[in-house]
Formats: C-alpha cells, structure tokens, sequence
C-alpha cells in the first residue's frame, strides 16, 4: 500500500488550519484534524472570546458553551494563533506559555508537521491491527462460507478505508465507549466478509429497521462515507453502487 497517497488523501479532506479552531462538537483541534491534548495546551495560553466580549480561558469554557461554538458554523474558520476571529462571534487568541521560547505569529506549521505525522502514525498502526484481525477471521476455522479471496487491490482498499475511520473517528470507531456509540455493525461485517453490509451501516444507525435513519457520520461527513462505502464495497468482485 502506498501510504504516501494515504497521508495525502487524507490531508486533501482534512483541510490544515494554520491555527486553533473547534470542530463541530466543540473540540480545540488544529491544524490537519489535530485534537489539541492536555500536553499542547501546557505549551500555549489559550483564552477565547465569547459573543458578548467575555473572555475565558479555554480550559475553563463549559461543556456546553464549546458545543456551542462547535455547532455555530465557525469551526472551519481560520482562526490563527495569535487572534483569529470566528464567523461564530468568537475569537481565539494564543501565545506560548512562560519557558517556552520562538515566535508564533499566526504561524503553527512546525507543530502542524509534527502533530499531523504523529496522527497519521497512530491511526495506520491501528488500521493494521484492525487488517489482522479482520484476515485472521477470515482464515478461522469458524469461518461461515466462503472466506474473501485477499487480494493486493482489496487490501489497498480496506486500509485505505480503516486509515481513514481511525484517523477522522478516531482508533475506537469499531467500539462502544462510554455513551458514544461505535461502528460495531461495520466491523462486524467485515470480519464476516459481508462487505455490503458493511458499507450500509456507516450510513445508517440499523439496516435492518423498517424506517432507516442516518448516522451521524453520514450527515456530517457525507462525501468522506460515500468514498468509505465505496472502498469496502469494492472489496467485493462486482461494480459498487453509486451511493451519491
């Protein structure tokens, strides 16, 4: 597999912010996707202003007011370092903290790099982890049917896609956790070779209800899933549908 088309494709649906911004669940994330951890926020002082001119300290912002800003429509907004300001009426401001040294300016690439490269990292090492799993199903005694012939062309395919759930959704998209439902339908379907249905439950909550109701994922990333359907669709040896 050529993870430097990998690495690209998922930079070109990424998008790179050159600053922090929320995503739409009110997630501080930068640059390609990053969400920022504890250990970036002891790099930098972040404070946001809300509508209205109040000013806190983004460790101290509710649950509520980041949702908030996430649902806004702003979190696609460049909001550079050093004072972006947010179509949502709020406005990010960063500067390195005391005992940190360099000029931020707006400008976060070296960090971005950095961030972007370990993300991808964990998120492919977890894809083929995940690729092993799935073969060793296959390969089981327990198999029901006729286990997927493993081609070259079919795995390029599965990672691509598993790259891409473990990056976006993060390496526990397969699980439940907590109140967040995982994809448990779709790895189910592909440890079983029922790649179809794999492909329809990233895009519906139950195929099997009489009244189908969308994930999500579909409704918030639905180019990203339609491109993910057709990946595990075309494991199977027959045109995917047009899920468009």
């Amino acid at each position: 597999e050529n993870w430097a088309d990998i690495s690209a494709n998922i930079q070109s649906k990424e998008a790179t912010i050159n600053g922090f911004y929320f995503d739409h669940l009110g997630n501080l994330t930068a640059g390609t996707g990053h969400l920022v951890t504890a250990a970036d926020r002891a790099k930098y002082n972040i404070n946001v202003t809300l509508p209205g001119g109040i000013v806190k300290a983004y460790a101290d912002l509710t649950s509520d007011e980041k949702l908030a800003i996430g649902k806004s429509g702003a979190n696609r907004e460049s909001n550079n370092a050093d004072g972006g300001i947010g179509q949502g009426g709020y406005t990010i401001n960063s500067t390195l903290k005391a005992g940190y040294t360099g000029n931020l300016t707006g400008n976060l690439t070296d960090d971005i790099a950095t961030w972007f490269a370990a993300d991808l990292e964990k998120a492919s090492a977890s894809a083929k982890k995940q690729a092993e799993e799935i073969m060793a199903a296959w390969a089981s005694d327990d198999f029901v049917g006729v286990p997927p012939q493993i081609t070259n062309k079919r795995m390029a395919a599965m990672l691509e896609a598993l790259v891409d759930l473990n990056f976006n959704v993060g390496t526990s998209w397969h699980k439940d956790v907590g109140d967040k439902k995982g994809f448990k339908g779709v790895y189910e379907g592909l440890l079983t070779g029922n790649f179809r249905d794999a492909a329809l439950n990233l895009k519906w909550q139950n195929i099997d209800a009489t009244e189908l109701v969308e994930t999500t994922y579909a409704e918030e990333n639905t180019a990203r899933m339609n491109e993910n359907m057709r990946l595990f669709e075309s494991i199977i040896p027959a045109p995917a549908p047009d899920y468009m």
